[in-house]
């Protein structure tokens, strides 16, 4: 709860004292390591005896991404998920397309690589955001598992890939795509 605490010290600094409902929507994103929709943040906030709406829920939960007290992602079917994150040192996720577990990556080296790409085309100020999309490990295997009444793997939705624009910078590292 030490987090929750802190993130709440953030957003009364930044925005102001908040409200018994952005308390609540904060402590709800405390019980979880995954990155949670809006609408299952409503659910389990009525379901634990919370009286709030679901606008109230929106309405927090981008109050507190826009003051950095949550961080929020964009999932692969367009959606919006939040979560606290364990301190305020730059980051980046990698997320489970299926559950919404969250790992946190933080390494230097994308943030040097970021920095000398943006350089060696003239950019400066540099901010960037990266997330990373796949199946966790309890995912993973259970995507593997024989289908019980068929006897067949069962396969998770492939999204379709989006387009490269041909302004796009690919990054590889060698001997790796």
């Amino acid at each position: 709860m030490a987090r929750v605490e802190q993130s709440a010290t953030h957003a009364r600094t930044v925005g102001g004292q908040g409200t018994a409902q952005g308390r609540a929507v904060l402590a709800a994103l405390a019980t979880s390591k995954r990155f949670r929709t809006a609408q299952h943040l409503y659910s389990k906030l009525r379901t634990d005896g919370s009286v709030v709406g679901l606008t109230t829920v929106y309405r927090n939960l981008r109050r507190l991404a826009d003051e950095g007290a949550i961080h929020a992602v964009q999932l692969p079917d367009r959606q919006v998920a939040y979560r606290l994150c364990s301190d305020d040192v730059p980051h980046h996720h990698l997320v489970c397309m299926q559950c919404g577990a969250g790992v946190e990556i933080k390494s230097p080296e994308i943030e040097e690589l970021v920095v000398d790409i943006a350089a060696s085309r003239g950019y400066s100020e540099v901010n960037h955001r990266m997330e990373i999309f796949g199946l966790c490990p309890a995912c993973s295997e259970d995507s593997d598992a024989p289908d019980q009444s068929s006897g067949t793997t069962s396969t998770p939705v492939a999204h379709a890939p989006r387009r490269q624009r041909p302004d796009t910078v690919t990054l590889k590292k060698e001997g790796r795509k």
